[in-house]
């Protein structure tokens, strides 16, 4: 079996986080605690079908509720060769991937009026955005 790209991978992975996260209802539209948890267990689900699906051979999760960490789990292997499983503790080195999750975090910010795509902050500028999320 090929594996798949891995930049194609983590999109996948990262779209399907965002689309559940998206049509689960706000926390004051959530029922109580035992919804919310039936609907990790059904985001867990999904996200262990297209880790099969895209030959991924491990990942883990997080899902953060008011500061909370409610949802963890790994998903899959993380040595090939040892069978190491995953776990919500286990470390990936994640190479370049904070670019991309550096330019969604920008663009929310710009969106949210809090700095413009011209904007120029460097180390010494003495500058930096309003970096504390907002509640709405």
């Amino acid at each position: 079996m090929r594996i798949r790209k891995l930049p194609e991978a983590i999109a996948l992975m990262l779209l399907t986080l965002l689309v559940a996260l998206f049509t689960t209802p706000s926390a004051s539209a959530t029922a109580n605690n035992s919804e919310l948890q039936g609907r990790l267990e059904n985001l867990a689900t999904e996200l262990e079908k297209q880790r099969v699906a895209f030959h991924i051979p491990g990942m883990a999760i997080a899902v953060v509720r008011d500061d909370q960490i409610v949802f963890a789990r790994g998903f899959g292997v993380a040595d090939i060769d040892k069978k190491t499983p995953v776990t919500p503790h286990t470390l990936f080195a994640i190479g370049s991937s904070t670019k991309a999750f550096t330019a969604t975090l920008i663009g929310l910010m710009v969106d949210d009026g809090r700095m413009q795509w011209d904007d120029r902050y460097t180390l010494n500028s003495g500058r930096s955005p309003d970096m504390m999320p907002r509640r709405r």
